[in-house]
């Protein structure tokens, strides 16, 4: 983006087939606060339904109330809805009014239906005794080369700063994370902070969540204590670098709760300070929002079963557990048959009797069994090398040679 201030400026957007006014489009400001002998940042919103790319328009600001100039320039800034093609022109005409006029070199439009287009940096003086400012003379060009003009808009503007800290509500339904924005209004531009933030005993901050907006600059540092459910915020800049806006957020963070929690509770926002550059410093109103937390604990049921119950039977330690939780499950084979491993869902998960069952998800254990041989020689060898047979004779009876002698 480019500025350029100390030229004449003259309309340089199309006044032949201007397409009329359209009442629906708005350029406007929304009512403020600036107390005598302070400056701050105003956003200028707009509200479109069409799409353009350049402006042009004029401002009246009330006596003693004028825009800030910075190495003899205005200070007024686009926003993120103007890309870097948009270049930005502004002088103070011959009444006082400032004119102020934006382009594409390519004709990109402006970004979104809704938002702040452009700020200006306002300073009043010692005896401003507040008023209204106007934008006048309002005309946006489309993508077409037209011209469409807005309706003009007067905005009130007071001498009593209002600032306030506020979060919204909070509804935790299930297990999870859940964004947390702490939002600040002001009037005043201030540069630092710190508070607390209470929350309720039944919810905790998600680790490395907390961060600090694009409202703060690069050179504020954020600085967290946490001690149980009360979290200390301290965000100061290097270099006095102002929260810039005058609305939305500051700070973000996640909390979750735990499992099987009912709860109704409230976050506080308590021990508010901001401060300045010029080091003022100014106590906020503590805020409170309403929490409501219904976390139900998951259980998943256990079923176990033989493949077939005239081979043998089975027990589980549990029938009913929640999530991760281990249960032991038990084959019993009868007499003439052997374990052989757990199913699950038609696959093998173990052949250890008991087994150790981690459980994840409803689940049905089948115990399968096969029966042992009733006769026949076997022949084995054992940890010493040596060669053992075995004649079967019968479930409980076996023969058994060793060394050539048999028992």
């Amino acid at each position: 983006m480019k500025t350029f201030s100390k030229i004449l400026i003259v309309p340089i957007l199309l006044l032949i087939g201007v397409s009329g006014i359209k009442a629906t489009e708005r350029l406007y400001i929304e009512e403020f606060n600036i107390s005598p002998g302070n400056s701050r940042s105003v956003g200028i919103e707009l509200s479109n339904s069409g799409v353009y790319t350049g402006f042009q328009a004029d401002i009246e600001l009330p006596e003693g109330l004028n825009l800030t100039l910075q190495n003899g320039e205005a200070e007024v800034n686009l926003s993120s809805r103007a890309d870097a093609s948009h270049m930005l022109v502004s002088n103070r005409l011959a009444d006082g009014t400032w004119r102020i006029v934006c382009f594409s070199s390519e004709n990109v439009p402006f970004s979104g239906t809704e938002g702040e287009l452009l700020t200006i940096r306002l300073k009043s003086d010692a005896q401003f005794a507040g008023g209204s400012v106007t934008i006048k003379n309002i005309l946006f060009t489309n993508t077409n080369n037209q011209d469409v003009a807005f309706l003009e808009n007067t905005t009130q503007i007071g001498i009593t700063e209002e600032n306030s800290l506020s979060t919204e509500p909070l509804t935790i339904e299930n297990e999870g994370e859940y964004p947390v924005t702490i939002n600040l209004k002001n009037d005043t531009e201030f540069s630092a902070f710190q508070f607390d933030i209470i929350l309720p005993e039944e919810l905790s901050v998600v680790e490395n969540t907390l961060a600090l907006t694009s409202r703060l600059s690069a050179s504020h540092n954020l600085t967290q204590t946490i001690d149980g459910n009360k979290i200390r915020v301290l965000a100061i800049s290097v270099s006095n670098a102002p929260i810039t806006g005058s609305k939305g957020g500051i700070l973000t963070f996640n909390v979750k709760a735990e499992k099987n929690i009912v709860a109704q509770g409230e976050m506080k926002l308590q021990n508010i300070l901001f401060s300045t550059a010029n080091a003022n410093e100014y106590i906020l109103e503590n805020s409170t929002v309403a929490v409501s937390i219904n976390v139900p604990l998951t259980l998943y049921t256990i079923s176990v079963s033989s493949s077939d119950e005239s081979m043998g039977s089975t027990t589980a330690s549990e029938t009913e557990v929640e999530e991760g939780a281990t249960v032991t499950l038990t084959a019993t084979p009868k007499d003439g048959y052997k374990f052989t491993n757990w199913t699950l869902g038609g696959e093998v998960v173990s052949t250890d009797n008991p087994y150790q069952a981690t459980i994840t998800a409803n689940s049905e254990f089948v115990a399968n069994f096969e029966a042992l041989p009733t006769s026949g020689k076997f022949e084995a060898v054992n940890s010493d090398g040596v060669t053992i047979w075995y004649n079967i004779t019968s479930y409980n009876t076996a023969e058994v040679t060793y060394k050539g002698s048999s028992y």
